[in-house]
């Protein structure tokens, strides 16, 4: 289960990554360029998969062959989908507090601290990208 995780999180970096090379390289400015942070992002997801691989690794040892159920690697490439469809129409905030209620609800088994981290998170994140980053963020209909 893990390594199909792993290996949809690799083609989704990829295609990440190959998304980025569109991003036109600015003569001045930044000296590192518009480029850097979301080069930065592909390996710090690179990294996370090498990690879940590792982590399949040893519970692939520890257990039996699992039953070949692909349903719940389907249902979270699905919610994937799904938010990233609806980002720009819902907007960061509103967006990323769905994706959490709906992944952290499925996964976490303290559903107290999934919700306050489901609506804290995007707030918080939001705040730190476009207060203090200036990195602007889809607002959705609700707020633009």
């Amino acid at each position: 289960m893990s390594y199909l995780l792993a290996l949809a999180g690799i083609i989704i970096t990829t295609i990440y990554y190959w998304g980025i090379q569109a991003i036109p390289q600015l003569s001045m400015g930044d000296p590192l360029g518009p480029r850097a942070f979301p080069q930065l992002l592909c390996i710090a997801m690179l990294f996370s998969c090498l990690l879940l691989l590792l982590e399949g690794r040893k519970k692939m040892a520890s257990r039996p062959a699992l039953s070949g159920s692909f349903t719940p690697v389907l249902a979270a490439l699905v919610v994937i989908a799904l938010y990233f469809i609806g980002f720009k129409p819902l907007g960061y905030v509103v967006d990323t507090t769905l994706f959490l209620l709906l992944t952290m609800g499925w996964c976490h088994p303290k559903r107290r601290q999934a919700v306050t981290v489901a609506i804290l998170f995007p707030i918080a994140s939001w705040y730190l990208f476009r207060e203090l980053l200036d990195v602007p963020l889809p607002g959705g209909l609700l707020f633009s």
